[in-house]
């Protein structure tokens, strides 16, 4: 897939602050999660699925996309 460079842009730029979010998330809920005996998910969205969101016109601007990360947890 050939991605846009401003999408590339983009995606680097908050990339710092998706991996922060995930390490802070990660530490906090992963820990709950094992003293609970849950199981935690987390993950980042690729640059593939951004770009492909965006040119499918899912999202029409970088400002609505609001999952670049997730976590689940199983209770």
């Amino acid at each position: 897939m050939i991605i846009p460079m401003h999408v590339r842009r983009l995606f680097d730029d908050v990339a710092p602050y998706v991996a922060e979010l995930d390490k802070r998330v990660t530490q906090t809920v992963f820990s709950f999660c094992i003293s609970e005996g849950f199981a935690f998910s987390a993950r980042h969205k690729t640059i593939e699925s951004v770009a492909e969101k965006i040119e499918t016109g899912r999202y029409r601007r970088w400002t609505e996309i609001d999952d670049l990360f997730a976590c689940t947890v199983v209770i």
